[in-house]
């Protein structure tokens, strides 16, 4: 090849194959830049602000809990400090559920629910065992019932028909018993008097044999003469006295109710006891056919008595 044509093909410019001008180094820089910036730009169009971010609560009550609270509906819950509340997507109800107070409230309902609030025996205690002559009796199985246990409640289950026993010395006994304190003295003793003082045999019982009227009485009375200011003692010699009265019919004797009524007007001043008191005289008033006689001698125990 000769010089000329050599010089030739080394003048032609190399950008001539491609067709394109060779980029210079402004714009090299110009294009880094504003791809920098558009790749930023992408970036915290992804990433949502803080101030648009919805607050835990919120959150929580837009999106559908995982276990629902009623069958056939969406619930969403939101919690607070110590509650929450369940708001029905359906029904649009509101339920607020208290957390502290969750176990206070089962134990008070669990301690509300017992059948008998006395204290229990203890069956393997030799120190103050019995605290009348009833304890004893019972347990040596000379009373002849036994507490019968329903679903809700206690009965008394006798071995024979009231009607059929003889009233002396059972009566006594459980007269005695009225001043128990634990528990199955207490049931027993409070509602077999109650129950033999019902039956239909006990008016002639008792009218036929006046020691045992007296003897009863003063069983009653002692009931009565309680001081134990924590204990119902005194509450079932109320009841006692009643069932005597309504029992007897009127043909009470006026001592025996003139022993009844000396610590019945003790506390007849007390408000824990004075609107028991003036439901029971009138009880015992309209029992004995509002004898005159019976009336006068209320009215002169206890002054506040009214008809």
């Amino acid at each position: 090849m000769s010089n000329r044509a050599l010089s030739a093909t080394r003048s032609r410019p190399l950008s001539s194959t491609s067709g394109a001008q060779k980029p210079t180094l402004s714009k090299i820089l110009s294009q880094a830049s504003t791809a920098s910036s558009s790749d930023s730009q992408r970036v915290s169009s992804k990433q949502p602000s803080t101030q648009s971010m919805p607050s835990s609560s919120s959150s929580r009550s837009a999106s559908a809990p995982r276990r629902p609270i009623a069958f056939g509906s969406t619930y969403s819950t939101s919690r607070s400090s110590g509650s929450s509340v369940a708001t029905g997507a359906k029904t649009g109800e509101t339920r607020s559920i208290s957390h502290n107070s969750n176990q206070s409230s089962v134990k008070k309902s669990l301690t509300s629910t017992r059948l008998n609030p006395h204290k229990t025996s203890n069956p393997f205690s030799s120190k103050n065992k019995y605290r009348t002559n009833f304890g004893i009796v019972y347990d040596s199985g000379e009373i002849p019932c036994r507490i019968y246990h329903t679903g809700n409640k206690m009965l008394i289950q006798w071995d024979q028909h009231p009607d059929e026993l003889s009233y002396n010395p059972l009566i006594l006994n459980f007269a005695e018993g009225l001043r128990e304190n634990q528990h199955p003295y207490v049931f027993i003793a409070r509602q077999g008097l109650k129950e033999l003082l019902g039956s239909g045999g006990a008016k002639h019982k008792l009218l036929a044999d006046q020691f045992l009227i007296n003897q009863l009485s003063n069983a009653i009375r002692l009931a009565l003469m309680s001081q134990e200011a924590e204990s119902d003692i005194f509450e079932a010699g109320l009841g006692a006295t009643e069932d005597l009265c309504i029992c007897l019919e009127g043909e009470i004797p006026i001592s025996v109710l003139d022993k009844l009524l000396v610590p019945v007007s003790r506390k007849s001043f007390d408000k824990k006891y004075s609107q028991k008191i003036s439901k029971i005289l009138q009880s015992i008033d309209q029992a004995c056919g509002s004898n005159e006689e019976v009336t006068k001698l209320i009215r002169k125990k206890v002054p506040s008595y009214l008809r």
